[in-house]
């Protein structure tokens, strides 16, 4: 476990140092919230558009929001596996879980930040809107985000595993467009019904953004989609370990 904190501290330094982390992860769910905000406010009300109102849009953007942890994730596990140092590593007394301990926590850490962030963001802008977040509900829309998050890491690091340096920023931006689309942040998926809800159903998105809203807004109505959205991160944290172990054990062997 030591060494797994050690290796912790060092993907986060190496995460500080790059100032993309801070606009992409802190600074543009922000915006984004203002931006849709004032698009929200130039739809009449006659139209019964409520996916923009600031209670439904905060936890929808704080859940899209983590998908740039998987963005950076899979940038930092690829550096490494490009520039040899994993393989190093791995001639080391490290073991492989504490490699993706050392990768989680430092994301995990900063998904939690984004949380707070948007959320404080969209306090703000609630209150001059006139609505006001309670804080029991934005702490539970806060524990609700660590699986959402475990689920957009986990899909960083087997992207980061299989994928080269620049290989993987691509495949990443095909989850993030892919996320925001089907997890009904920007579009209402129910109306669209059929195949078309039954795929979106499959996926892990809708269940997280549905989970994060109904933390803020319907307490009692969250324990199904969270539950859901927790076996996702379990499976894909799973896979993460496999797919990793199986990639650098290739790479030591190599080298």
């Amino acid at each position: 476990m030591k060494r797994a904190i050690v290796f912790s501290k060092r993907c986060f330094i190496e995460i500080l140092r790059d100032p993309a982390s801070y606009i992409f992860s802190l600074g543009l769910p922000c915006a984004m919230l203002l931006l849709m905000t004032v698009i929200n406010n130039g739809i009449p009300e006659e139209a019964g558009m409520t996916l923009y109102e600031i209670e439904n849009l905060t936890p929808g953007i704080a859940a899209f929001s983590f998908s740039f942890t998987m963005l950076f994730a899979s940038l930092i596990v690829s550096r490494d596996k490009n520039t040899a140092l994993t393989s190093r590593l791995c001639a080391s007394p490290m073991r492989k879980i504490d490699f993706i301990i050392g990768y989680t926590v430092p994301f995990m850490v900063i998904a939690v930040l984004q949380c707070i962030i948007t959320f404080a963001a969209g306090a703000l802008i609630g209150a001059v809107e006139g609505y006001y977040f309670g804080f029991p509900k934005v702490l539970l829309c806060i524990v609700c985000s660590l699986p959402c998050a475990l689920v957009f890491v986990s899909i960083g690091i087997i992207f980061g595993s299989v994928f080269s340096e620049k290989a993987a920023p691509s495949a990443s931006s095909v989850i993030i467009t892919a996320s925001g689309l089907l997890g009904g942040i920007w579009m209402d998926v129910n109306l669209f019904g059929g195949a078309f809800l039954r795929i979106v159903k499959i996926l892990p998105f809708y269940h997280m953004v549905e989970a994060m809203r109904s933390a803020l807004n319907s307490p009692s109505e969250t324990v199904k989609p969270i539950i859901i959205t927790i076996l996702f991160a379990l499976a894909l944290f799973a896979v993460s370990v496999i797919v990793f172990r199986k990639t650098s054990s290739v790479k030591s062997k190599q080298a």
